[in-house]
């Protein structure tokens, strides 16, 4: 096998890990509580905003909404630990911030084209939202699939949205949605113990 296409090889399998090891294994071991209200979703120890008319299920580790226009949300759930030390909480936000940068986008190459780049957003409670838009167009109507990672200070959350529909004017949606974002970390920490 020559040089160029092992390198090949061991670029994707190091990719493969690091999606591994970076986001599935912590998926593994999370245990996320959801309760969907009437206008308030929580999981774990966040909290948000959320439409009436959803229907919640789960598959494995995840958590997956079913709107009343067939929208699909697909919500992964890691919880962390209380007590980072300051150097944790900066490698923590480091390494997420690495995961956002690169794989958010590939994922939404994957699903059509792109509409909207990677968005940062910081809320004044330290929480970091990284979000992306893309679109598909099929014959006689337009798809979207829109991200959004969420990372608090010791827990994260990565949404995935799509259906049927205008891209930008859904993504708009949920932006509003999202600001709405709560975190509550020490109400878990007081269940676990």
């Amino acid at each position: 096998m020559s040089t160029v296409v092992a390198h090949c090889y061991r670029n994707v399998a190091c990719r493969w890990i690091c999606h591994l090891f970076g986001f599935a294994v912590p998926l593994l071991m999370a245990a996320p509580q959801q309760v969907l209200g009437a206008e308030r979703l929580s999981i774990g120890s966040l909290s948000l905003d959320w439409p009436d008319g959803y229907k919640s299920e789960r598959l494995g580790d995840a958590v997956i909404l079913r709107g009343p226009s067939d929208e699909r949300v697909i919500i992964s759930y890691v919880r962390g630990r209380n007590h980072f030390a300051k150097d944790q909480r900066e490698r923590f936000a480091r390494m997420h911030s690495i995961y956002a940068l690169r794989t958010l986008p590939d994922m939404a190459a994957r699903h059509g084209v792109l509409v909207q780049a990677l968005e940062t957003t910081h809320l004044r409670d330290g929480t970091v939202i990284y979000s992306i838009a893309s679109q598909m167009q099929h014959a006689t109507r337009e798809s979207y699939y829109v991200q959004y990672f969420v990372v608090g200070p010791f827990s994260i959350a990565l949404f995935k949205i799509e259906a049927e529909g205008e891209t930008i004017g859904q993504k708009r949606r949920f932006d509003r949605l999202f600001r709405s974002l709560q975190w509550n970390e020490t109400r878990v920490s007081a269940q676990i113990r």
